[in-house]
């Protein structure tokens, strides 16, 4: 935590503090008010106006927070009146070395500071108007503004404050030396009346009558006196009678700044005597209330009837406790939503104000102000959905972590090889194993780390521009990664994608891996491009010696599986002509077995035909309502277990491939069957939507959780499960389906609840038939 620096003045402005007569003095309604919109003009939870002496920071308003001063080698404010022409803002008080250690940044979690020098017209800055945030965040140029003429109507306040105590004991003053005339006047005329009797016992006395004219003479002498300060009193009434009249012109000129600080935060103004029952908005207040700009407001019509049906009885309520005394002070703060007299619309405002009494403690008058707060009750909201969420995750999470009580010792040392798996990715990126990459949208210009340039087969010490990076993408690759960057900068979306490289010195070709997203720009700040790049040339080598393996193997396991399927059904036949029907029952089944097996392999020959880019799409236009048609007699003839239900189809034409299409639709079809229980109910609809051909097959069965939905489509990915465990399967029925629809421009998908049963579905773009 850095010193606390001290202004070459600081004896001047000490002394120039005490002048004000400002410390430790209650609080006053002008000063709360004002912390009050700082609070809300800058959207902090605490605000306050403090001065500074020679040992602490003493608040005089204070907003969010109880407490009363602090010492003025923890204030951040003795840091700001140093320089007393400067705003002072700290976005990240842990990120300032001056603040970082600092005990009230750690005990009160502060992050945010903005404070406004309160300076004299000599120069001093007695103190400040600051705002608070738990939050690391930044002002706007409007906000800033908006804090500077909100100190200076400080001030302006507060030298107003120290003229009308001039004023006061000058009155006070006078008053004195009334009550002295007074006195004198009371004395005179005993004196006078004295005399009289004195001059009728005395009258020949002319030694004492003497004497007392020489004493009468002395009284007057002090008479006159007594006149001549109560004209130079006069005249001093007359010199602060000007001063008030310039306090009233500056005091006029605060107003005019608070009406521009209002307007900057888009306050709303109301104004209700109550005694008459006579309601006056500002242009504002009647905007967030829904009502014309030129309308004559009543407090039953326009307030009562604006409020939200939802809102108006705690809205009432709170008019009521402003109206106690005993009960709120006075005070009113709340929120609710209007509805738009005239234009119906619905908005959340925050309203404060204070009810003004009379000596008998009666409301005379209730003023106050109304901001709109719509989009932070929205985030509020969110917030709370997003909550609620957590908490029924977190009791679903409770009723799994009831059922699974006894792996709790394995689930702890698989959380320890997940933070040493971290642990070891955290030492690959820092050992720059991972290459990252910035684009400036606006000038184009490509930031390469030195991992990223040896990918591309570039020296350290090389520029390397982004035309030149993508020109050393191969030619099939190339315009799709270009498209993919354009669309990112253009639109926000993120991308992911595998592609080779031609290295530019060593000409090696290399497969990468590369995400990248465009990020916004906060405070002003430019919007950037930006991602990583993986090597995984050695992934791909190995996945390509896998494919080769499973093709090979496929192959090599086709040939014996055409004979044997051959052999056994000549058996069969000769087994059905002898009549041997337990032997003929045994081959059927066998030659079903067999038929699975081909299925199995030629599945597996897809997928390696399918990553390696030899899948060949054959497309044709055709009918989608024949296809269909021609899978409603092939599973009419072959399933009995289920009752499948294929709904008319009108005329759809398509451009695909019809036998891959059919491919899809049969898989759909046999899963049904698969996970969905005997005599149950399948159906299987074709409809047009949008221009688009809708097929979709929906069963009666089991359903899929929400987390097994999103990976159904992987490459070997299984649902795992009680009723899935006697059924056979590899997981590459609906991987194969989503990428031959995927190279058909359509999409797939599907919906399910546990319990519900499933729906699998496609779409296809429609075409003319020619």
């Amino acid at each position: 935590m850095s010193t606390v620096p001290l202004p070459d003045n600081e004896a001047q402005r000490q002394a120039a503090l005490q002048t004000y007569h400002i410390l430790d003095t209650a609080t006053e309604k002008d000063f709360d008010d004002l912390a009050e919109l700082a609070s809300a003009i800058c959207q902090t939870p605490i605000a306050l106006i403090g001065f500074v002496d020679d040992r602490r920071h003493w608040f005089k308003a204070r907003k969010g927070t109880e407490l009363t001063q602090s010492d003025k080698e923890i204030s951040f404010c003795a840091h700001a009146i140093a320089d007393p022409q400067e705003i002072m803002v700290v976005e990240d008080a842990a990120a300032d070395p001056r603040f970082a250690q600092n005990p009230v940044v750690k005990g009160f979690n502060l992050a945010f500071y903005a404070g406004v020098p309160l300076v004299n017209k000599e120069g001093f800055a007695l103190g400040t108007l600051c705002v608070f945030d738990q939050q690391a965040r930044s002002l706007t140029a409007e906000q800033e503004a908006a804090l500077k003429i909100l100190g200076r109507q400080v001030m302006d306040k507060l030298e107003l404050r120290r003229k009308i105590m001039e004023l006061e004991t000058a009155n006070q003053h006078i008053k004195e030396l009334n009550r002295h005339l007074e006195a004198n006047k009371t004395e005179m005329q005993a004196i006078g009346e004295e005399t009289a009797v004195i001059n009728e016992e005395l009258r020949t006395s002319n030694e004492e009558i003497l004497s007392i004219n020489e004493n009468l003479s002395a009284l007057n002498e002090e008479v006159t006196a007594i006149n001549n300060e109560l004209k130079e009193a006069y005249q001093h009434q007359e010199q602060l009678n000007d001063e008030l009249t310039k306090n009233e012109q500056q005091l006029q000129a605060a107003l005019e700044q608070t009406s521009l600080a209002k307007q900057a935060a888009q306050l709303g103004m109301f104004d209700l005597d109550v005694v008459n029952n006579q309601l006056t908005w500002d242009d504002r207040c009647k905007e967030l209330f829904g009502v014309s700009a030129g309308k004559q407001v009543t407090y039953t019509n326009d307030f009562v009837d604006g409020l939200h049906p939802d809102d108006k009885g705690k809205t009432l309520q709170a008019v009521a406790d402003a109206y106690n005394k005993a009960l709120t002070g006075g005070r009113y703060d709340v929120e609710y939503r209007t509805v738009g007299t005239d234009d119906r619309k619905i908005r959340w405002v925050r309203a404060i104000g204070q009810v003004l009494f009379n000596e008998r403690e009666e409301p005379q008058r209730f003023i106050g102000t109304v901001i709109n707060i719509s989009n932070e009750v929205e985030a509020r909201n969110k917030l709370q959905e997003s909550e609620a969420a957590l908490q029924a995750a977190n009791e679903e999470m409770a009723v799994t972590n009831e059922e699974l009580q006894s792996t709790v010792e394995e689930l702890d040392a698989a959380r320890q090889q997940s933070n040493e798996a971290r642990e070891m990715l955290d030492q690959a990126i820092s050992s720059a194993r991972i290459g990252t990459w910035h684009i400036d949208p606006g000038t184009g210009e490509l930031t390469s780390s030195n991992r990223l340039k040896e990918i591309f087969g570039y020296y350290p010490d090389e520029q390397m521009p982004y035309d030149a990076a993508i020109n050393h993408i191969t030619d099939e690759y190339r315009e799709v990664v270009n498209s993919a960057v354009n669309e990112a900068l253009s639109k926000g979306e993120s991308y992911d994608l595998e592609y080779p490289v031609t290295g530019h010195h060593d000409k090696k070709m290399r497969w990468v891996r590369t995400t990248g997203r465009l990020f916004k720009g906060e405070d002003g700040s430019k919007d950037f491009l930006s991602g990583i790049v993986l090597d995984i040339t050695e992934q791909k080598q190995d996945e390509q010696r896998k494919n080769d393996f499973i093709g090979m193997v496929s192959h090599e396991l086709k040939t014996p599986l055409t004979s044997m399927n051959g052999y056994i059904q000549m058996l069969l036949m000769k087994a059905k002509r002898n009549e041997d029907m337990p032997t003929a029952n045994i081959l059927d089944k066998a030659n079903k077995q067999v038929a699975k097996m081909t299925t199995m392999i030629n599945g597996f020959l897809n997928v390696t035909r399918l990553e390696s880019g030899k899948i060949y799409i054959d497309r044709k236009v055709f009918d989608m309502a024949e296809l269909v048609k021609e899978t409603e007699e092939e599973f009419m003839a072959t399933v009995s277990s289920h009752k499948v239900v294929f709904a008319s189809v009108a005329e759809t034409c398509v451009d695909a491939d019809r036998d891959k299409i059919g491919q899809v639709i049969n898989n759909f079809i046999s899963n049904a069957v698969k996970y969905s229980p005997p005599e149950s109910a399948i159906q299987v609809a074709c409809v047009t939507r949008d221009g688009m051909a809708y097929v979709s097959v929906q069963d009666e069965g089991g359903g899929i959780a929400p987390e097994d939905q999103e990976r159904l489509f992987e490459r070997y990915y299984r649902v795992k499960g009680e009723h899935t465990k006697s059924i056979a399967g590899f997981g590459i029925g609906l991987y194969l389906s989503s990428e031959i629809i995927q190279r058909h421009q359509g999409q797939i998908g599907v919906k399910s609840e546990p319990g519900k049963g499933s729906t699998f579905w496609f779409t296809l773009p429609i075409t003319v038939k020619a």
